[in-house]
């Protein structure tokens, strides 16, 4: 019973209005959709039941990748407690004051004590189901609109990175980087491609990715942990396929110098991969992982 309340409150509860941050209430919705339900299963049953007016969606893709991701992962938002007081329409309103209005976002600290107001309102996230939803909706956004495209490459990106199977895992991205829009996304650098990669295994596996991680030796590209391996990608930018062999043994040569990985490593599996992205033919031209 205790494991099935704590399950519940992850979903459903988590939604702040005082301004002391001291007491949370569940979506009562969703939590009679949950009983409701004859094969009781947790879901976005607010989120479906409400679905998601334009104006509510332009708010939630007005901002970059990176907080988009940040918001994802759990980070909190800080806004000018004066954009509550001041009176506006919904077209003129700030986003992040119309998401805590229609309950995608909720107090994640007190903004008062003692009779002192904050100048700043700290927000996110409330709970998994709207983590979830909003998850879904970036998916949708972010990957080619092709039909069935966005669950074929979350079973292959997640059967290559289960098998550690670098060349399954370079042909699924080359998939992706042939099907993205290079007018919205165009790959014309190294940070660029970080970029699209960073996004792709965020949204797939819902982890954090941490980018450019410093540890004691220089800088890993990609970084994350996903069903007990640390992961690490190190990428390099070819403008001809000419080039790409040295680089990849550049890469290759910097992740085993500069022991990548191993300020994250908590076991049993480290994987490391090198990879390079080649402008001439726009895609991973070569993908090597590092004999452990």
């Amino acid at each position: 019973m205790e494991q099935l309340l704590d399950e519940l409150a992850q979903w459903y509860d988590g939604y702040c209005f005082d301004r002391a941050g001291k007491h949370h209430v569940f979506s009562l919705w969703s939590l009679l959709c949950f009983f409701r339900e004859e094969d009781t299963a947790f879901g976005t049953y607010w989120f479906n039941s409400g679905g998601l007016p334009e104006l509510l969606r332009k708010s939630l893709l007005n901002r970059s990748w990176e907080k988009r991701l940040s918001l994802l992962d759990g980070d909190s938002v800080l806004v000018d407690v004066n954009a509550f007081l001041s009176p506006s329409t919904f077209a003129t309103m700030k986003d992040e004051v119309l998401l805590f209005q229609t309950g995608y976002l909720t107090l994640k600290a007190p903004y008062s004590a003692a009779g002192n107001y904050a100048s700043e309102v700290k927000l996110g996230v409330p709970n998994k189901e709207i983590q979830r939803a909003i998850l879904l909706m970036y998916r949708v956004e972010f990957f080619p609109k092709i039909q069935g495209f966005i669950t074929a490459f979350i079973d292959r990106m997640c059967a290559a990175i289960k098998d550690q199977d670098a060349t399954s895992l370079q042909q699924c991205f080359n998939e992706l980087f042939h099907s993205i829009d290079y007018e919205h996304y165009p790959l014309t650098k190294e940070s660029a491609v970080t970029s699209i990669l960073h996004i792709a295994i965020a949204l797939v596996l819902d982890i954090r990715v941490m980018v450019n991680l410093h540890e004691s030796q220089g800088r890993a590209d990609l970084v994350f942990d996903w069903q007990n391996t640390t992961v690490v990608f190190e990428l390099k930018y070819a403008d001809t396929l000419s080039q790409t062999n040295s680089m990849l043994q550049q890469a290759l040569t910097q992740i085993q110098t500069r022991n990548y990985g191993d300020t994250m490593f908590k076991g049993p599996k480290l994987w490391r991969v090198a990879m390079v992205f080649c402008a001439e033919s726009r895609d991973l031209a070569a993908v090597q992982a590092l004999s452990e």
